[in-house]
């Protein structure tokens, strides 16, 4: 069974649309999905590292990453602005 995605922590903590942010944490290969304040965002994905851009219409509030195994929210809001 694959353990469920694990976001430990991701910088920077605020940023505009196009900006890059790096999360980084457990599980994360074979990402489907990344979100910005529940808007899907473009991303590259590694096992404990994801770069994901901050989508056009991105609202503040958590990043979720989801995989097959489940959905995990990061420990903190993202700041849009």
């Amino acid at each position: 069974m694959t353990a469920k995605p694990r976001i430990v922590r991701f910088a920077p903590v605020h940023g505009k649309p196009g900006t890059k942010v790096t999360l980084t944490g457990q599980h994360f290969l074979g990402a489907l999905v990344v979100k910005f304040g529940g808007v899907k965002s473009t991303f590259t994905t590694a096992t404990t590292k994801i770069v994901a851009t901050v989508p056009g219409h991105a609202k503040s509030g958590r990043i979720t990453v989801t995989t097959r195994a489940g959905t995990a929210a990061s420990p903190a809001s993202f700041k849009v602005g």
